[in-house]
């Protein structure tokens, strides 16, 4: 990971929300890291010089999802889908 990788992963950070971050969870089969890696790989641009330009477009509209933040929500999601399939046979 270089500085370049590391302005992807702001940029993705800023523009992710909290179901946003759940999806992509999801997809990524919850591994933190693969879902990481695919938020960086879709931020980096072509070059540095784009990348930093697309995080410059991002970085005022919000405050980033905190870890903690983030988490909870997970459970919580988790939890209640946990509920709602109780008696749902596979």
């Amino acid at each position: 990971m270089d500085v370049h990788d590391v302005v992807a992963h702001l940029a993705d950070t800023a523009r992710t929300t909290r179901l946003g971050f759940a999806v992509a969870l999801v997809r990524a089969r919850f591994d933190f890291h693969r879902q990481n890696d695919r938020g960086v790989e879709r931020e980096r641009g072509a070059s540095p010089r784009e990348t930093l330009e697309r995080l410059r477009r991002v970085a005022s509209r919000r405050r980033p999802l905190s870890e903690r933040s983030a988490c909870r929500s997970v459970r919580r999601r988790l939890w209640r889908a946990k509920e709602l399939t109780a008696g749902i046979k596979p």
